[in-house]
């Protein structure tokens, strides 16, 4: 990342994606059921449609939020202490230790 190689701090697995993706559907969800007193299951079809739409749109704001917001390439000084390569079945899983 002092190379200018920003991009490897924004990761699609992050747990930002995960929580904007959440708060889309949580909240188009809700603005769907609210309005006529009507049963819920008249209501459910536009709860699926929106909650459905907000994931699609979360794809791509999920790591502009995260980009701009909760992740930062600024290791300021820091540097790789090392890397472990773990395997959870058919999910290989490698963690960074970074120190300052």
């Amino acid at each position: 990342m002092h190379a200018g190689e920003t991009n490897l701090a924004v990761h699609p697995r992050c747990g930002t994606n995960i929580v904007v993706a959440g708060l889309l559907a949580g909240l188009s969800s809700f603005a769907a059921s609210s309005g006529k007193d009507r049963p819920v299951v008249d209501k459910l079809p536009r709860m699926i449609l929106a909650t459905t739409a907000a994931v699609l749109l979360a794809q791509p704001l999920g790591p502009v939020v995260q980009e701009r917001l909760t992740t930062s390439p600024n290791q300021l000084g820091g540097r790789i202490k090392g890397v472990k390569r773990q395997q959870f079945g058919r999910v290989v899983v490698h963690k960074v230790e970074v120190e300052r």
